[in-house]
């Protein structure tokens, strides 16, 4: 992917929330706290990407939440973020061009 064809496939996902997960479908999703395999049936029910429900849930939870993007810098051999979407009642922030530590768990991730 391109340098900035990251926004790109963002606004997409934003749009794909708006049009094909309205907020009054998932409304009782959102006043409990998701497993993975609740996403993933939600990604699957509404034919939509994984990130495009993360996004989507991270608006409307009353739960913290982060959801963010990243891409593996290869000069600096760590994950570098693209972007962060917070819950309203999350604390934590993540700014584009962070750094994440190499001990986070995101080195674990193959896909």
């Amino acid at each position: 992917m391109a340098v900035d064809e990251w926004q790109l496939e963002t606004l997409c996902n934003i749009g794909a929330s708006e049009i094909l997960m309205p907020i009054g479908c998932l409304s009782g999703n959102a006043d409990s706290q998701m497993a993975m395999e609740r996403l993933l049936a939600l990604r699957n029910d509404f034919r939509v990407s994984s990130e495009a429900v993360l996004l989507r849930l991270a608006r409307l939870t009353r739960y913290p939440c982060l959801v963010f993007a990243c891409h593996k810098n290869t000069d600096r051999q760590r994950y570098q973020i693209d972007y962060a979407f917070a819950s309203q009642s999350s604390k934590a922030r993540l700014k584009p061009g962070h750094l994440l530590p190499r001990t986070s768990r995101a080195f674990e991730c193959t896909a």
